[in-house]
């Protein structure tokens, strides 16, 4: 009886040892790691831009206004490629805004627009709007609309 529990015993070993070892796997497949240190290329953006810019009145026998020149300044270390987006909620009437550069004839839609400023530098533009083609009505007259027109900057 001794020997068929040694034998019972014996092949309860040779299960977990099988078993034990049937888990541990060769690999052809090694882990390299390493850590970059002061590979980040360090610039700075400061990009400033008017607060504000009043378009004025605009009526259906004057639908389309200019802004004055204004300008995108960038004091930072890097040139920025500037575009634009309008911050939502906002009027349908903005979608009727433009951009453009100076020196250039061409109207830029808000999401059309696309500005190099080189750093320590700046460039102009002007705002505009043209309703020719707006069909919308209010119910009152002379409503005061306004909108958020972000400047988003990133390095060229």
């Amino acid at each position: 009886m001794k020997f068929k529990r040694e034998k019972a015993l014996l092949f309860i070993l040779i299960i977990l040892l099988g078993v034990f070892f049937g888990f541990v796997k060769a690999s052809n497949e090694m882990v390299i790691k390493i850590n970059l240190v002061d590979y980040k290329e360090e610039y700075e953006i400061y990009l400033s831009v008017p607060e504000e810019i009043n378009l004025g009145n605009i009526t259906k026998n004057n639908p389309k206004t200019l802004s004055e020149m204004k300008k995108i300044n960038n004091t930072g270390t890097k040139s920025l490629i500037v575009t634009t987006s309008l911050k939502e909620p906002y009027d349908s009437v903005f979608d009727y805004l433009y951009l453009k550069k100076y020196g250039d004839s061409n109207e830029y839609k808000i999401n059309e627009f696309n500005l190099t400023v080189p750093s320590k530098s700046n460039r102009s533009f002007y705002v505009g709007i043209n309703l020719t083609n707006f069909n919308k009505t209010y119910d009152v007259n002379n409503i005061n609309l306004n909108t958020t027109l972000i400047f988003n900057a990133i390095p060229e």
